[in-house]
């Protein structure tokens, strides 16, 4: 089975290897990232979104194109990803299957935020929405 992966992530080609599966090199950056993936005759691709967010939205769009243009399996998917990225949606989630999680809350205006903070014990953290890895 070959397995596209980023060019970058040179672990990722040794284990696959390992595990006996064909590894191609791909270049999620270039112009033609849709050309090149859909003539590399992959039946599924790898990819870490790690990258900066201007990155990771170009990165997570070849995600979902991966899956619903070429119906092709993606690692992680674009689904995934965009939970991975997006804290509003996390917070829907674990309130709908009841998950434990701290005091959440979803600001939309500075009033907002002015009144919870009138009320709220500190310490207290304060993220964007989009906020992860410590950022």
């Amino acid at each position: 089975m070959k397995i596209g992966y980023w060019q970058i992530q040179i672990h990722i080609e040794e284990a696959l290897q390992r595990k006996g599966y064909t590894p191609v090199p791909l270049d999620w950056h270039d112009p033609e990232w849709h050309r090149q993936f859909a003539r590399s005759g992959c039946q599924a691709f790898i990819w870490y979104p790690h990258a900066l967010h201007d990155q990771w939205y170009k990165l997570w769009d070849r995600a979902y194109f991966i899956e619903q243009v070429l119906g092709k399996r993606c690692f992680p998917g674009s689904f995934t990803s965009y939970l991975f990225q997006n804290k509003q949606i996390q917070k829907y989630l674990a309130e709908y299957y009841n998950f434990p999680m701290p005091a959440t809350h979803l600001l939309t205006s500075r009033q907002q935020a002015r009144d919870l903070f009138d009320r709220t014990e500190y310490p207290v953290v304060v993220k964007d929405i989009w906020g992860y890895g410590g950022h």
